[in-house]
This record gives structure tokens, C-alpha cells and sequence, in this order.
């Protein structure tokens, strides 16, 4: 395996190119408890987004890596 200087992390928080574990990869709720005071306009603010799609973000249990939130896609079947 090649050596390489950035790590891109996956939703799960593995690097694509070897495998490393992010060590910032905690739930959305303990990063806005931790970082933010539990206040979730605070963080909403920091990502640029608004409160509503914070507590999307939190009823989905999304994850924080490095700063980033990730969500597992969900996909609906097809209604025949």
C-alpha cells in the first residue's frame, strides 16, 4: 500500500485509502453536547445550516468526523 499524507473518511469514519479509524468520529448529540453546550442552534450555526436540519440531523443519529456530518443513506423501495 502506497503511503499518502490526507485520509478521506467514509460515513463510518474508515479512510478509503487504508483503513484508519477516525479519531473524531462520535454522535451528533454528544458533539453538541461537548462542543456546543448541548445547544443545537450553536452548532447549526458552525455548519451552516438551520436549526430544523440539526434535528433532522439528530433524529437520524448522523455521526461528526473531523468537523463533517455524515448520515447513513436510506434508500425506499420501489412501489410496484
Amino acid at each position: 500500500m502506497k503511503p499518502h499524507t490526507e485520509h478521506v473518511f467514509d460515513e463510518f469514519g474508515i479512510c478509503f485509502e487504508c483503513d484508519k479509524q477516525s479519531d473524531s468520529n462520535i454522535k451528533i448529540k454528544e458533539h453538541i453536547q461537548t462542543h456546543h453546550n448541548g445547544n443545537t442552534s450553536a452548532f447549526a450555526r458552525t455548519q451552516d445550516v438551520s436549526e430544523v436540519q440539526a434535528r433532522r440531523w439528530l433524529k437520524r443519529n448522523c455521526v461528526v468526523i473531523d468537523g463533517t456530518v455524515y448520515c447513513e443513506v436510506s434508500k425506499k423501495k420501489a412501489v410496484k
